[in-house]
């Protein structure tokens, strides 16, 4: 049973200074608690509701095996903790990782210019993880990929990638520049997408959902994209738009 001070800590998390200081952060549901075992991530603890063991005892066997305690607890309990509106009847705790320097390699990367919308940077990291693209570096005034809407929307992306590191890009474009990595933007003003072809080290940078790229990091980039339209639209959402620019550059 989930006690009232672990309550507490646990409805905390879901605020971000709690989460840095704590060192951990709450993922909820069987999916996403699912998709994270089967990445082999350690669990600091597990409750779930009576009704949630009787119709999943496969998985909790697992988790059990696996040297992950899980406990029982009530119906109430987990809705006094859980962000989302319907909880699935099984929460956990896990280790915020611990964000090291980034570190170039020769595979792809997204850069995430001032993404603010949590349902759309988990999009984004559930995205590049299907496309295979491991490495995601972050601006300070992104949304806190730990957030619950962003864990949520990412369905398990965070547990696959390799990298989800916070850094200035002012900083970290130069030396991916000098690593020979092509920097390139989605723009509304970049060349159509169907007459691109991308170079084998390449940088992708997202920008802000209502005001595109940072003045500041435009001058920076080798080429500019963008993904020709058909209809009135003003814009595609930043989500859409990584998915199309990713097929077509993996």
């Amino acid at each position: 049973m989930l006690s009232n001070s672990q309550i507490k800590l646990v409805k905390s998390l879901h605020i971000k200074k709690i989460r840095v200081a704590k060192k951990q952060f709450i993922i909820e549901g069987h999916r996403l608690i699912e998709e994270a075992f089967r990445a082999k991530t350690k669990f600091d603890a597990v409750w779930c509701t009576e009704e949630y063991a009787e119709k999943n005892s496969e998985l909790l066997i697992a988790l059990k095996q696996a040297q992950n305690i899980w406990k029982i607890t009530s119906e109430k309990s987990l809705s006094q903790v859980c962000d989302s509106r319907n909880n699935q009847g099984i929460i956990a705790l896990i280790t915020l990782p611990e964000q090291a320097p980034f570190k170039i390699d020769n595979s792809p990367l997204l850069l995430l210019d001032n993404i603010s919308d949590p349902g759309n940077m988990g999009t984004i990291l559930r995205t590049s993880e299907w496309f295979g693209v491991k490495n995601v570096i972050f601006s300070p005034k992104c949304v806190d990929p730990y957030n619950s809407k962003v864990i949520r929307s990412a369905m398990g992306a965070h547990f696959h990638l390799n990298q989800i590191v916070q850094d200035n890009l002012i900083n970290i474009i130069p030396k991916l520049k000098n690593e020979g990595f092509t920097i390139i933007g989605a723009d509304m003003d970049g060349i159509p997408l169907n007459k691109f072809s991308p170079t084998k080290k390449w940088a992708l940078v997202l920008g802000n959902e209502a005001h595109g790229l940072s003045p500041h990091i435009k001058p920076l980039l080798d080429e500019s994209v963008t993904i020709s339209k058909l209809g009135n639209i003003e814009s595609l959402n930043v989500a859409v738009a990584s998915g199309i620019i990713l097929n077509s550059f993996v």
